[in-house]
């Protein structure tokens, strides 16, 4: 069994899977978040070898055998390849751990044997001789006792592996240990040798799990936030105490059933400070994260957002006025020209949250319940919305005059195009075709002009001195 447990931080992933699990005799469980914060592969080699108890790791080993490569090929010419590269170790370990998962399948099912053989009483075999049963029946009995013996096997005797946190730093230094474990696990899978449990927060982990296991399909898990009384519930246990506020409950419809946002919350609340000031604490803390990775207002160059300013904008105007957005209406819209690959990593960057509906995506949500609130007050912030509608007026207005262009240039070829004075009656039709297309994109542009006009205004207006 293949099992992809995906969901947001916080939402009680690793929990569930742990409770799943804490009845089986055989597990091994994997924290991805441990080995990725490594300093560099040999430190991730040590970390993953100790998690599976893979003794020894002799990591002056392989210095040594570097220096002896570099020392013989400065002496010879030639290389004797006796180092080995951290890459291929972590493989050693990995492949060492199948085959010991793999003898814990036979021991297991001789283990249980010989103690149904023991629990079989005097009375059980004196009633079958009573019975009499026909030699041909007993023949039947034992292939049936078999088969069940098979079925049990499956179901109390294959190991699990847990792999929790999977891609949870996507890094170059990462990637190696993402491509061994996915590999690791299909290999699990294919040879039956265990169920394999991936646990994850990243929204592309099926995709890249679905390129190791060539097609195979598998099941997927996806927890959401819980629902509000749960959440009220939640505030209550934490606080030991009802929270006497008639606004409390519109906070809680705000926050939403993430666990992160409540927890902070109940913090707060536990330092004495009032449930609206601590949501409005949570909110501006959301709102400086939206606008450092949502719109890049971030002098780090590592934080380099993969979509635009307006691609952006165009969501939150859209979420700040209904629940979920038609995913390829706005895929196929002028911002995004049919490219969804902005889209794909704004939810990696957990700006937005893209539901599915038969294996393909159908609507998308902010990337937290609160994101709501932050997106409305995005849009309140008058100077900052009509900031970002001049760019996106312009960005529209640019997109129409190179169009036009285009246009002009193939409405002047046709009518180049003259039998004996004047073009064909079908290259006529396809000239007054492309006007009407010129004069759209022209009405377009003029609309664009006033928006900017407008929005420029309330710039000038909405200003003030921070002396005043």
């Amino acid at each position: 069994t293949f099992v992809v447990v995906s969901g947001h931080k916080g939402s009680g992933k690793s929990a569930l899977v742990k409770s799943a699990i804490k009845d089986k005799k055989h597990t091994l469980y994997i924290d991805c978040e441990k080995i990725a914060n490594a300093r560099n592969q040999s430190e991730m080699t040590k970390s993953l070898a100790k998690q599976v108890g893979y003794f020894p790791i002799f990591t002056w080993v392989s210095s040594m055998s570097g220096l002896m490569d570099t020392l013989l090929a400065a002496t010879t010419g030639q290389k004797a390849n006796l180092s080995t590269s951290p890459d291929s170790k972590m493989k050693d370990v990995l492949e060492t751990v199948a085959i010991a998962l793999r003898e814990t399948i036979p021991s297991e099912k001789e283990a249980r044997l010989t103690t149904e053989e023991e629990q079989k009483t005097m009375l059980e075999k004196l009633r079958n001789l009573v019975l009499n049963y026909g030699h041909e029946k007993r023949e039947v009995k034992e292939k049936e006792n078999e088969k069940s013996d098979e079925d049990k096997l499956d179901h109390t005797s294959i190991p699990v592996v847990v792999i929790d946190n999977f891609m949870y730093r996507e890094t170059s230094k990462n990637s190696l240990l993402w491509d061994e474990l996915s590999e690791w696990a299909a290999l699990l899978i294919e040879n039956s040798i265990a169920h394999v449990v991936f646990v994850s927060s990243n929204a592309s982990v099926v995709k890249t799990l679905g390129k190791a296991l060539h097609g195979r399909t598998f099941s997927s898990i996806t927890l959401s936030d819980a629902p509000p009384e749960m959440a009220m519930s939640f505030i209550r246990k934490q606080l030991g105490e009802d929270v006497d506020d008639p606004h409390f409950p519109e906070i809680i419809s705000a926050i939403g059933g993430r666990l992160t946002e409540l927890e902070v919350l109940v913090q707060k609340m536990k330092m004495h400070m009032d449930a609206q000031a601590a949501f409005e604490d949570i909110i501006t803390r959301n709102l400086i994260e939206i606008r450092k990775y949502g719109f890049g207002d971030s002098s780090n160059d590592n934080n380099k957002i993969e979509w635009t300013p307006i691609q952006f904008w165009t969501i939150v105007k859209l979420l700040a006025e209904k629940k979920s957005i038609n995913y390829d209406e706005l895929k196929w819209d002028n911002i995004f020209k049919g490219d969804d690959t902005p889209l794909r990593e704004m939810e990696r960057a957990e700006l937005i949250t893209v539901t599915h509906k038969d294996g393909r995506p159908n609507s998308i949500k902010p990337g937290k319940p609160i994101h709501y609130t932050v997106f409305r007050r995005l849009l309140s912030d008058t100077v900052f919305a009509a900031s970002l509608e001049i760019e996106s007026n312009m960005n529209l207005k640019k997109q129409s005059e190179e169009s036009i262009a285009k246009l002009e240039d193939t409405i002047e070829k046709l009518s180049n195009i003259n039998q004996p004075s004047r073009p064909p009656r079908e290259i006529e039709a396809r000239i007054r075709y492309l006007l009407t297309k010129v004069d759209s994109l022209q009405k377009s542009i003029e609309e664009n002009d006033i928006a900017i006009k407008k929005a420029k205004e309330i710039v000038s207006e909405g200003w003030t001195d921070d002396e005043n």
